[in-house]
């Protein structure tokens, strides 16, 4: 709207850059939202393997010493990102 017209219909126009500071801060907020969704899509595929591995050591026990040991191991990680995201959120 060119100011001529928001003079007439009584409206106020923000200067030029007050717009590019709220457009620099919404990409921010994008960025992070983007970045989050990332550490929780990661979080989702290892939380997801996991119970695979518990499922399949529920319906094949004889196989239980391998998967358990890969069990351990991928609570191992999911303990060492969860104290991860804990200190960033800190």
């Amino acid at each position: 709207m060119s100011p001529r017209l928001a003079s007439e219909y009584g409206l106020v126009l923000a200067p030029p850059d007050a717009l590019t500071k709220r457009s620099t801060g919404l990409t921010d907020i994008r960025d992070e939202c983007l970045r989050r969704i990332e550490r929780l899509a990661e979080e989702i595929d290892a939380t997801d393997e996991l119970i695979r591995l518990v499922a399949q050591r529920a319906a094949c026990p004889a196989i239980a010493t391998e998967i358990e040991r890969e069990i351990d191991r991928r609570l191992w990680e999911l303990d060492e990102v969860d104290a991860a995201m804990h200190q960033l959120s800190a």
